[in-house]
């Protein structure tokens, strides 16, 4: 009878561990609303630093076109235009001249879900994009992935704004931390460093459904 008793108690204290650790486990931000649902967006002047060499890419504006995949991810084409690095004409490899086509995938994240401040975590495509200066003979390689903070959050729209900034990092685990996960590097002649940029773009988008962003 004493060890029906003890099984018991124990059973309990499972069930009271099992409740405790649901409530404190992290839940990620989502989009709720009928998706998979298309993004379209453009924003103003964007610019970003490589702080080592000094060296600034410039954007005069640009337009975005994609979709809103799941409740967590999208994927989208950005298109840059009037793009000069040094004063001189720059574009990705094979474009029009100013032109820099960046697609991307994106994966929602919290930069800080005690404050409710939603994240979208964009990864650059394998082997990177390539941006020629021929005016200068360079070959640039840009890698790596950037966070944009993303609003509003808890309310329906069709309309949302995603300001895209260096200095913006996800809440991450240990092992993504380790591999750079929100890092993005440009490299010259084979010497890597990290970009920055206080505020490098913000997207005002539209999506093609009305959305919540669940924070």
């Amino acid at each position: 009878m004493r060890s029906i008793k003890i099984a018991g108690m124990l059973f309990v204290l499972v069930l009271v561990v099992s409740a405790v650790a649901s409530a404190s486990a992290v839940a990620a931000p989502e989009f709720l609303g009928t998706l998979p649902t298309s993004i379209t967006g453009t924003s103003g002047e964007g610019e970003l630093t490589d702080p080592a060499s000094g060296l600034v890419i410039k954007c005069k504006k640009d337009k975005v076109s994609g979709k809103v995949l799941t409740a967590t991810t999208v994927e989208a084409t950005v298109d840059f235009e009037t793009c000069k690095i040094g004063g001189f004409a720059a574009q990705s490899l094979g474009d029009k001249s100013g032109i820099i086509l960046v697609p991307v995938t994106g994966k929602l994240c919290y930069i800080n879900k005690a404050n409710k401040e939603v994240g979208t975590l964009f990864v650059l495509p394998e082997g990177g994009i390539h941006i020629e200066v021929p005016s200068l003979g360079e070959l640039l390689v840009i890698t790596g992935s950037v966070v944009g903070l993303s609003e509003p959050v808890n309310t329906a729209s069709t309309e949302g704004k995603v300001k895209v900034a260096g200095s913006k990092t996800c809440e991450l685990t240990k092992a993504e931390k380790e591999a750079g996960a929100d890092v993005l590097t440009v490299e010259k002649e084979h010497n890597g460093s990290p970009l920055s940029g206080e505020e490098i773009t913000t997207e005002t988008l539209t999506f093609g459904n009305t959305l919540t962003l669940d924070a």
